[in-house]
């Protein structure tokens, strides 16, 4: 079905992080390499589980919440980020 699931999920993201960019709460230069850097974090835990791997909740909140606290320090205004984009 055109304009829905995968396809639009980006886009669909893209509006709290625009948001906050906007309101200067977090600095993000490039927004479509920010959306690919987070999935990139969170995504491989959702494919792995889709398999009917069972991961527990705390195996499940250790990525998560690592990924999540360094995207958002990767972004914050003033953050860790190098010329090339890298963390310090």
């Amino acid at each position: 079905m055109p304009g829905h699931g995968c396809a639009t999920a980006p886009r669909v993201t893209a509006r709290p992080w625009r948001s906050l960019a906007e309101r200067g709460r977090l600095d993000i230069p490039d927004l479509e390499t920010a959306i690919i850097r987070l999935y990139a974090l969170l995504v491989p835990h959702m494919v792995f589980s889709s398999y009917g791997t069972a991961i527990d909740d705390a195996t499940t909140d250790r990525p998560v919440t690592s990924g999540v606290d360094m995207f958002l320090g990767h972004y914050a205004p003033g953050g860790r980020r190098l010329a090339g984009g890298g963390l310090r």
